[in-house]
């Protein structure tokens, strides 16, 4: 093996195959020419080329080597994006793994280990041409039950779409320091075989409902880190001590959770299996173009079922970085007969004359590099009665009222039927009083309210965050 090799500046994007049109990524006979007037064409040989590098590709295999330093290298687009195997001891420094299928694959590691320093890790989002194998089991870590050593990460920023299991540990110990996990996975963020170790410290990963698959939790510790233990069961980890959980965001305007969309229908032009994700009331699940980007033309229809009266739409993007680049708004009665009533640029939140329809269509008339994604999808009507919460006529410690994990809202320790109304921090009323005894379900996403509860003549004020 080597001692005290150097791979420094190294970078590899699947672009140079794409976009052959352009002499800046080279070109040669039968390139897809992103230049040619047959943009189907040239989008269909795009799409081959991408999907051949995320079946095939693995960017760089690091293995037999003592003292390897590694230093700002960059792969976009691969099968295995860093492999580590058996004889790697070392140190790496700024490497970037971008749109990985498998961003890290660690199948061994060296006597020393190998330790990675401010690392981009991300893992794509499905896209056409990819093997469905690929396409349902793409992550940020796997190791393999070769792995007898361990692998530190300080310093490591993760996002992307993985569909099934974000970080699949399956042998040896996979630690992070000061982490930020800001997608944590569509589905699991975490599964640990028995032997294996994943250790996090300090740092933070986003919401997801299923944190650790079962059986995982034996093996996995984390510390001082932001996290919420979704389905875990904290005293059952190796380690779960000094965290915090997920602290609510105040949510979009007030007003803009009058409406139950139960039964509402959402179909897209671009995903539209993934279409009705938007109206889910799930942070973790969303409907996305994906690698489609944003082009002018893409569409976004609602079915409401039922006509709906409101001044504005709120589109949950999760992140700024997934907004639409601009749109047009249009209502309808029939999804026939369609009228424009609003333009916004970049837009979250929307607003116009107040509306009375079935239908809303979100067209984008930009172009952008970013998808555009909808987590969740709402309808506003600011104009709902400005209504200061009321003054408090008892207080009672023993009052409880909180969201559970999946959304519901509890009460305890009161007596019969009780009313609990919803403000915003400003004292506007959200959506109408309901009715509950023990729990119910309510269509209000992730912030932070004031809660009143109305029980036997007195009034009760709670400050709630739904997370």
């Amino acid at each position: 093996g080597s001692d005290g090799g150097h791979i420094y500046n190294a970078q590899f994007n699947q672009i140079a195959y794409g976009s052959g049109g352009e002499t800046k990524f080279g070109a040669w006979p039968n390139s897809p020419d992103n230049l040619q007037a047959d943009q189907d064409k040239y989008r269909n040989e795009h799409d081959m080329a991408y999907a051949y590098c995320w079946n095939n590709l693995y960017f760089l295999t690091v293995e037999n080597c003592t003292n390897e330093v590694l230093y700002n290298n960059f792969d976009f687009g691969s099968n295995r994006g860093f492999t580590l195997a058996d004889g790697a001891n070392g140190i790496c420094l700024g490497q970037g793994i971008d749109q990985g299928m498998n961003s890290f694959y660690i199948d061994g590691v060296g006597s020393q280990g190998f330790n990675f320093i401010n690392t981009q890790i991300v893992t794509t989002a499905p896209s056409p041409g990819v093997l469905q194998q690929y396409k349902d089991n793409n992550g940020y870590f796997q190791t393999t039950a070769n792995l007898n050593g361990k692998v530190t990460f300080f310093g490591a920023d993760f996002w992307g779409q993985p569909q099934n299991i974000s970080n699949n540990i399956l042998g040896g110990t996979l630690e992070l320091q000061a982490g930020n996990y800001s997608n944590s996975g569509q589905k699991t963020f975490g599964s640990v075989t028995a032997g294996a170790n994943f250790n996090i410290i300090a740092s933070n990963v986003n919401s997801i409902n299923s944190l650790l698959s079962t059986g995982s939790a034996p093996q996995f510790s984390i510390q001082s880190s932001f996290v919420n233990p979704g389905n875990t069961d904290v005293n059952s980890c190796a380690l779960w001590i000094n965290n915090l959980s997920q602290s609510g965001v105040p949510g979009p305007p007030a007003g803009a959770f009058s409406a139950d969309r139960t039964g509402w229908i959402a179909t897209a032009s671009v995903s539209n299996e993934d279409a009705n994700k938007s109206l889910d009331n799930d942070a973790n699940t969303r409907w996305s173009t994906l690698s489609a980007r944003q082009v002018p033309g893409q569409w976004f229809i609602v079915n409401m079922i039922e006509p709906q009266t409101f001044n504005g739409l709120y589109l949950d993007p999760g992140s700024s970085s997934y907004r639409p680049i601009a749109v047009t708004i249009a209502v309808s009665q029939d999804s026939i007969k369609w009228t424009d009533i609003a333009s916004a640029n970049n837009p979250t939140t929307i607003t116009f004359d107040k509306q009375t329809a079935k239908y809303v269509r979100v067209t984008q008339t930009g172009s952008g590099s970013s998808a555009w994604r909808i987590v969740e999808f709402y309808i506003i009507d600011t104009e709902l009665p400005y209504v200061s919460t009321p003054q408090i006529k008892a207080d009672d410690d023993n009052i409880a009222l909180w969201f559970d994990n999946t959304g519901r809202l509890n009460l305890k320790n009161t007596t019969g039927t009780s009313t609990v109304s919803f403000y915003s921090l400003s004292g506007q009323l959200l959506i109408e009083p309901i009715k509950i005894e023990n729990a119910a379900s309510i269509n209000l996403p992730k912030g932070i309210y004031i809660a009143t509860v109305s029980n036997n003549g007195k009034i009760y004020r709670k400050k709630l965050i739904k997370q």
